[in-house]
This record gives structure tokens, C-alpha cells and sequence, in this order.
């Protein structure tokens, strides 16, 4: 599969189907997730790792057990691949879902993702869950 595949199946297995193992299937094990929270001192919060990033999925599924992703646009070449995706997701315990979009790129070595970086409205997911 091209790195535009794989990238899209991503958002497939990992949100629609709830399968972790994807992760591992698709990333180096030194795999490296960045995020645009800033957690301290102005540094940007990273995963480090296939199991950080396993980990991470597991919390958020945990928070949103009802959750679609839908790819709305992707691009790639030979070693890298862009996704806009949105999100609709319901928190636990509660009734009414909300959407959210972003993007996420993808930088693969020898087939695999070694370096991810998300971007996406978390200003709108906190107002979301604080309505």
C-alpha cells in the first residue's frame, strides 16, 4: 500500500473500528506522535513509541465511546501523506454527539509511519465538552 493508504485506513481502523493494533501493524516501534497541546514551558506534547500511541488511542476511545471518523480529503507521495479528517463523537455518558475536524501528516521510512503530527479545533472539543 502507498503512504496515502495506509494513512487513510488508519482513520478507518483506529476510530471507526476501534482496532489498536493497526497501530502496530503500520508504525516503527520508535514511532514518534506529535500534538499541538502545550504542556510545559511552551513545548508540544508528544507520544513516544507504538504503545504510548496504543495507549493514547485506548484513552480517548475510553472518553468517546461512540466516535465516526470520516476522511474528507488525503494527499501523499512516496514518504509522506496528509489526512483532513471530522470527527463526530459522544462522550461517555452522554447524549448528544458533536463534530470536530482536522489533520493529521505522516512521515513513513521503509514503508512504515515513523512521525506523526496532528492538528486539530481542541479549543471546540473543550467547549464541546464543557456546554
Amino acid at each position: 500500500m502507498t503512504p496515502k493508504q495506509i494513512a487513510e485506513k488508519w482513520f478507518d481502523e483506529l476510530w471507526n473500528r476501534k482496532y489498536s493494533d493497526y497501530i502496530l501493524e503500520v508504525t516503527s516501534p520508535d514511532v514518534v506522535a506529535h500534538f499541538e497541546t502545550i504542556v510545559t514551558d511552551g513545548a508540544f506534547a508528544e507520544k513516544v513509541g507504538q504503545h504510548a500511541i496504543v495507549e493514547f488511542h485506548q484513552n480517548i476511545l475510553n472518553s468517546f465511546p461512540a466516535i465516526k471518523c470520516s476522511v474528507i480529503n488525503s494527499l501523499g507521495d512516496d514518504n509522506d501523506a496528509c489526512i483532513l479528517w471530522e470527527v463526530e463523537a459522544t462522550p461517555d455518558g452522554a447524549k448528544t454527539a458533536f463534530k470536530f475536524r482536522g489533520m493529521t501528516w505522516f512521515h513513513f521510512e521503509d514503508g512504515k509511519i515513523v512521525e506523526g503530527w496532528d492538528a486539530w479545533n481542541e479549543g471546540g472539543v473543550m467547549n464541546a465538552l464543557n456546554a
